[in-house]
């Protein structure tokens, strides 16, 4: 379901983008895309998404800097509502906030199982 979408991964931690990208890459047939925050607000992170064009984002819930994802989400949905953002997190209780945000779904990932997480994200899309 992913294969040949740009797929962006975004997340702070070098630790889960280590264990996403090779299955990401996999799956998209070498599109997907990637994005460490490093402080930026929520605007400046929507404005980086935006000018890498992806069909879809996978957005992790907490950032760097105290930054949550579904502000980037409320953000990217203003500028590029054409974007499809999943919440993607292993935090708890972000559900509801990320789909008030925009997002078309949320996903609990699962460094052990990214595959299975990547799966999830894929069944919530329809071309």
């Amino acid at each position: 379901m992913l294969r040949g979408k740009k797929v962006m991964l975004v997340d702070d931690s070098e630790d889960v983008l280590r264990v996403f990208i090779p299955p990401l890459i996999v799956a998209t047939e070498g599109r997907a895309l990637f994005l460490q925050p490093h402080g930026e607000d929520a605007r400046a992170l929507a404005g980086a998404i935006t000018a890498r064009a992806p069909d879809v984002v996978l957005m992790d819930g907490e950032l760097s800097g105290g930054l949550q994802g579904f502000e980037v989400v409320r953000e990217l949905q203003a500028v590029r509502p054409q974007v499809r953002c999943i919440g993607f997190s292993s935090a708890e209780g972000l559900r509801e906030t990320f789909l008030a945000a925009g997002a078309i779904g949320f996903v609990e990932k699962h460094a052990g199982d990214p595959w299975g997480s990547l799966r999830e994200a894929a069944g919530m899309l329809s071309w």
